[in-house]
């Protein structure tokens, strides 16, 4: 089963990416966009983050691959 990583982009440049370094095993890419909709829902609900500032202009960035600096 490939593994997805939901990497979280909060504002531009290298700085502005919230790498997951775990990632998750599902079954395919319709399954990956599945949880990233979830997981977007979930971090909507939330009061705050502590180095996201506007969570509204945030999009995830799924990868098959850990890019981790």
């Amino acid at each position: 089963m490939p593994r997805y990583f939901f990497n979280v982009r909060h504002r531009p440049g290298p700085a502005g990416l919230a790498q997951d370094p775990e990632g998750e095993e599902l079954a395919d890419a319709n399954a990956a966009r599945e949880r990233a909709l979830t997981v977007a829902r979930a971090m909507i609900a939330r009061d705050q983050f502590a180095t996201i500032r506007d969570r509204m202009d945030c999009s995830f960035e799924i990868t098959e691959s850990y890019a981790g600096f």
